[in-house]
């Protein structure tokens, strides 16, 4: 009996430690003022929202992201209202607090919606970036200067000109609105990663490669 005691204690020691070992990707949904923002991808965690929505309070939601992937869902616009002054059915104003976590720099950032996961938001299903609400614009981000819009054929917000270091944190202010609201959506994100170039040494062994591999061509076409 103590034999088996002992058996069962240590392997639920170990049950323990490996659970605490394995690397949480996934957190519980977070509800702001109605709206909940859940994780559909591995590749970021949501840490936390506040705000109420309105552009002089933005609902600011907090995520750390660790892969390509980032793809969250958003429930409870029908309820919602609109919170900001574009006109739309719905809307909100979010402040995007994003913390790269990826192990190399960005070079720019995506954000898109889609009503159907994968499938491009048309210009006639009533989801869009404020869709014509230029006072809520320019869009803006604390590290790029600059943005790119897209409005066929899908609703897609560009940032570019600026680096987020790893480590580092980058925020973006848009307004999310709908005219036909639904009761899921989602936003997906893309960070890009800045090019790596090889360093010269690297470069001079693949420069050689490439040179002995253009010998042994040449000498097989000769025979």
């Amino acid at each position: 009996m103590k034999n088996l005691r002992f058996l069962a204690t240590t392997f639920s020691a170990a049950l323990l430690a490996f659970a605490i070992a394995i690397p949480q990707a996934w957190a519980g949904p977070v509800t702001v003022n109605g709206l909940t923002f859940s994780e559909v991808s591995a590749g970021f965690t949501i840490t936390g929202g506040s705000g109420t929505g309105t552009e002089q309070d933005p609902i600011v939601l907090n995520e750390t992201v660790t892969g390509l992937d980032v793809t969250l869902s958003i429930e409870g616009m029908p309820q919602f209202g609109n919170l900001t002054g574009s006109g739309h059915s719905t809307g909100f104003a979010i402040q995007k607090v994003v913390t790269n976590n990826t192990g190399i720099d960005w070079d720019f950032y995506d954000h898109e919606l889609q009503e159907i996961l994968g499938t491009p938001s048309s210009d006639g299903d009533g989801l869009s970036f404020a869709q014509g609400y230029a006072a809520g614009r320019p869009w803006t981000s604390d590290v790029f200067m600059s943005y790119n819009e897209i409005i066929l054929p899908r609703d897609y917000i560009n940032f570019f000109n600026g680096i987020v270091p790893n480590g580092g944190e980058v925020t973006f202010n848009y307004i999310i609105t709908d005219n036909s609201p639904i009761d899921l959506f989602y936003l997906r994100q893309r960070p890009d990663f800045e090019a790596v170039i090889p360093e010269p040494g690297t470069l001079l062994l693949f420069g050689t490669g490439l040179t002995g591999l253009a010998l042994v061509a040449f000498r097989r076409k000769r025979k």
